[in-house]
This record gives C-alpha cells, sequence and structure tokens, in this order.
C-alpha cells in the first residue's frame, strides 16, 4: 500500500509539472485520492474533495479525513457527511451538500444493457450474485484467508452461481486471492480482476444478492434493492 502510494506520487509530480492544472478533483478513501490530495496542497493548487466525511471501515477512513484536510472544496453526500467534514475544522462556507455522483450514474439511463455486458464478459449465469471480499487491514493475512475460505464454503453450500471480483490492492489481499483462485474449473464461479463500473452496476442491478465486505454493499446495492 505504501508503495502504491509512493508510487502514484511521483506519478502525479510529473503530471503537474506537464499540465498545471488549476483544480484537482479527487473522490473517496483511496491511497490514490489521498496522493493526489497532498501534492495538490504542496503544490498550492485547489483541491475538490468528492464524499468526505463518509464513515469507512479501518484504513480507509484515515485516508478520508486526511484527504479532506488536504482539500479546500468539499462536495459531500448528505448532511451527516457535513457536519463531520466541519468537525475536522473546515469551514462550512467550504462544504457544499451535493448528494452522491454514484447514484447520479447508477440512475441513469445510458447504462449498457445486462445482456450486453454479459455478453462482453462471457458470463451464462440466469440467477447469480456478486462476492466481493476486500482485505481487513487491521486483521493478520490468516484471518484475511480464513475470512475468504468461509465466504467461498457458504457460497458452494448455496449451489448459486456467483460473479467473484478480486479485492483492491491493499494488505491482506493476496491471502484472499490465493482463496479466490481455488475456485477454477468450478462453473458456478466466474472471477474478474476488476469490471468497468458501468458494467458493474448492470450486474449488480440484476444480480440475486451481494456477497461481501465491500462498500457497494451499503451504498450501491441498497439503490437497487439487492440484498
Amino acid at each position: 500500500m505504501d508503495e502504491v502510494f509512493a508510487s502514484t506520487a511521483s506519478g502525479l509530480v510529473k503530471l503537474f509539472e506537464e499540465l498545471a492544472p488549476d483544480l484537482l478533483v479527487v473522490h473517496g478513501d483511496r491511497l490514490e485520492a489521498l496522493a493526489g490530495a497532498a501534492i495538490g496542497a504542496l503544490r498550492g493548487v485547489v483541491v475538490a474533495h468528492i464524499e468526505g466525511g463518509e464513515l469507512s471501515g479501518t484504513v480507509d477512513g484515515v485516508l478520508r479525513h486526511a484527504i479532506s484536510k488536504l482539500s479546500n472544496v468539499h462536495l459531500v453526500a448528505n448532511a451527516a457527511a457535513a457536519r463531520r467534514v466541519i468537525q475536522l475544522g473546515e469551514s462550512p462556507d467550504s462544504i457544499w451538500t451535493i448528494g452522491s455522483p454514484d447514484i447520479d450514474i447508477m440512475l441513469s439511463t445510458a447504462l449498457p444493457a445486462l445482456s450486453e455486458v454479459k455478453e462482453k464478459y462471457g458470463i451464462t449465469f440466469r440467477e447469480y450474485g456478486i462476492a466481493i471480499l476486500h482485505a481487513v487491514t487491521t486483521d493478520s493475512p490468516e484471518r484475511n484467508g480464513a475470512l475468504a475460505e468461509a465466504m467461498i464454503a457458504a457460497i458452494r453450500q448455496s449451489n448459486l452461481p456467483v460473479i467473484l471480483i478480486y479485492p483492491n490492492n491493499d494488505r491482506g489481499s493476496d491471502a484472499i486471492l490465493k482463496v479466490l483462485k481455488s475456485t477454477e474449473g468450478n462453473e458456478n464461479f466466474r472471477a474478474f480482476p476488476s469490471l468497468r463500473f458501468e458494467a458493474f452496476l448492470a450486474l449488480l442491478k440484476g444480480a440475486s444478492v451481494m456477497i461481501g465486505n465491500s462498500s457497494a454493499g451499503i451504498r450501491e446495492a441498497p439503490v437497487y434493492g439487492v440484498p
């Protein structure tokens, strides 16, 4: 994770030299956004942060608040998030409550059709679930591996076909990946390192259930009524 942060920051330094931007927009609670906000703050570039003030688990929550402190403009999703950004010491005049841009995309009529996405990714399941398990950075690799094993065992027992999406690159993800790769050759599993966001939304909208610990189960799944 620290290497990703360092390499992202290094690449952004070169990009800032080339483009000399007046404004940098960052989103969420990830390492890449933190790198952007830090470089922007150090160079005196205005940084606008989308969805500050949310509550994230483990190290992500720390990163999100750090990004807010490095930012000049706060585009928050709701009143509770706005209050948290104010509690961080940011001026109310720098905060705009705009809702979630993710939900704007989710409700767009321009999303691809489910049949189109299934054909593109070679998915033949009629009924299916989506499973995403990210590493809990405060747990040991062994604990993350055990969580993945429990999830896969439960999916096998359910006999429901499942689309597996690999975890992000946080510490502990290798142990989860090792377990996910054990499903190779099982016709009830289709695994993908990643999916385009619009394609993921189309698949989520058509899913019977979402499994795991991704924030998509908190923000996106309820919008579509997916349990």
